[in-house]
């Protein structure tokens, strides 16, 4: 919509950070005790009750972090780490579905344009100049929402850079979430190459928030989870040469019949062409189970994927948790299919079990149960976990298959061959075969079958293909190409 913006961040503070009283210095700093991650600075309370005009962002997030811990009423002692419960932390750090609330709301809208000096262009006159000081104090409807909808705004902006306190009354925000509450929000612009060359502005923000409230409405079937009540912060204004940092410290509390209540403080960056973030860290906690430390985790050597280059060693996604007992659970991220989950069970520091996860993309878990999907009902009794040095990883299908033809087939088919990786077989011991099929009957198999001719069918209605990888020990089936016309 034109006049909120929001951003599902995974992120916030590094538990490496400190900040206590009410001077400021941008977050909390850990006790030190490893059954206590969370411990706000002191003086939270005053800071909360200023003008936070008055403030800087050090000390609203000193106030905001003290304000999210305290709204948690679960336990932050360490939790006692299994390989359900590391997927379901890794569930909340990913934003995953229940924990896929948008958080980051601030405006970025076209009647507030000549307010920010941000988001807007003169595409006639070259980039609009920053006002040295402008009041806003505004306030109107909602975009596509009812008609007691209404977002207000009001405080300043001096020199592009804004501090403005919101607030909302069944807003849209996205698809079918809408927020009512208030918030405050420290608005600055970001220059950004615009695609004729020239120069623009976006704008960024850091958005503190105190019971701010998202419901889902109108969503098919009815609202899938409750309300959900929000403190602390979100801040995506931290940016760096080669990476955009985002951080937050957030209360989530949802108030459905499964409710849940969760403690996020993370930091994250992300290049703006990975898909992928390049590092997290911090702590998160969930009522019922405890917390674990999060921090990133970087494969120096070979060991774990041989046969990966060291490029593509280096792109691996992979973070640690860190429980009870020092136990811990790491979780790697290959490509857009795999993801891996490792156990130190016994707190040694060496990784002792695996298992390999299905994210979905271009294979069929079902032929493979050993590779099970990536679920929030993952049970290890049901598809355990297999001692390391006893795992063979399963190759990889890296893109869907495609086309090589063009439509109609007036000379038969032909797909491009397949780009897969394993990540510990070497490429002559991996077998490929090509099924081609009409109407769910195989018409022919065979190994590295490219091409289907017309010999083979009367009609391309129904054709369709799929590519069967084995290592001798995995075997991975690709979803169906098929055609339809």
């Amino acid at each position: 919509m034109k006049n909120l913006n929001f951003s599902v961040l995974v992120t916030v503070i590094l538990a490496s950070c400190g900040g206590s009283g009410d001077g400021g210095s941008g977050g909390p700093e850990f006790s030190g005790n490893d059954t206590k991650l969370f411990v706000p600075g002191g003086g939270w309370k005053s800071l909360l009750r200023k003008d936070h005009a008055d403030l800087t962002k050090a000390q609203l997030k000193d106030a905001y972090w003290g304000l999210a811990v305290s709204e948690f009423s679960g336990s932050t002692e360490l939790a006692i780490l299994t390989p359900e419960l590391a997927v379901r932390f890794a569930y909340l750090i990913f934003d995953y579905y229940p924990y896929n609330a948008p958080i980051s709301i601030y405006p970025t809208g076209y009647e507030l344009s000549s307010y920010m000096g941000v988001a807007a262009y003169d595409w006639f006159e070259g980039e609009v100049d920053f006002a040295d000081e402008v009041d806003v104090d505004v306030s109107y409807r909602c975009d596509r929402s009812g008609d007691e909808s209404f977002e207000a705004y009001k405080g300043k902006f001096i020199g592009g850079k804004g501090a403005l306190y919101q607030q909302f009354l069944d807003c849209r925000v996205y698809s079918d979430w809408y927020v009512s509450g208030e918030s405050f929000a420290l608005i600055e612009p970001y220059p950004v190459d615009s695609y004729d060359g020239g120069n623009t502005n976006e704008s960024q923000a850091v958005t503190f928030f105190n019971e701010l409230v998202l419901e889902q409405k109108g969503s098919y079937g009815g609202s899938s989870i409750g309300p959900i009540s929000m403190f602390g912060f979100s801040d995506n204004t931290d940016r760096q040469e080669s990476a955009f940092v985002s951080s937050m410290v957030v209360l989530m509390r949802e108030s459905g019949a499964d409710g849940y209540e969760a403690l996020k403080a993370i930091e994250m960056s992300k290049n703006s062409s990975a898909y992928y973030p390049n590092a997290v860290d911090g702590a998160i906690a969930l009522k019922g189970y405890g917390s674990v430390l999060v921090r990133n985790f970087r494969f120096e050597g070979a060991d774990d994927f041989p046969l990966l280059d060291p490029l593509k060693r280096d792109n691996l996604f992979a973070f640690e948790l860190v429980g009870a007992d020092g136990v811990k659970a790491r979780i790697t991220t290959l490509g857009l299919n795999q993801r891996v989950l490792d156990m130190d069970d016994d707190g040694d520091g060496d990784y002792d079990e695996r298992i390999v996860f299905n994210l979905g993309g271009f294979i069929i878990a079902e032929a493979n149960p050993a590779q099970p999907y990536f679920s929030l009902e993952f049970n290890s009794e049901d598809t355990p976990l297999y001692p390391i040095d006893q795992f063979d990883m399963p190759p990889d299908l890296v893109t869907s298959i495609k086309w090589a033809t063009n439509y109609p087939p007036e000379d038969g088919f032909r797909i491009l061959p397949p780009i897969y990786i394993d990540a510990d077989t070497p490429e002559q011991e991996v077998q490929v075969e090509i099924v081609w099929r009409q109407n769910g009957e195989v018409i022919t198999e065979a190994a590295n079958n490219l091409e289907l001719s017309t010999e083979y069918y009367d009609d391309p209605f129904g054709v369709s293909v799929e590519v069967v990888i084995s290592d001798g020990v995995n075997r991975i089936v690709s979803n169906r190409l098929t055609y339809w016309y």
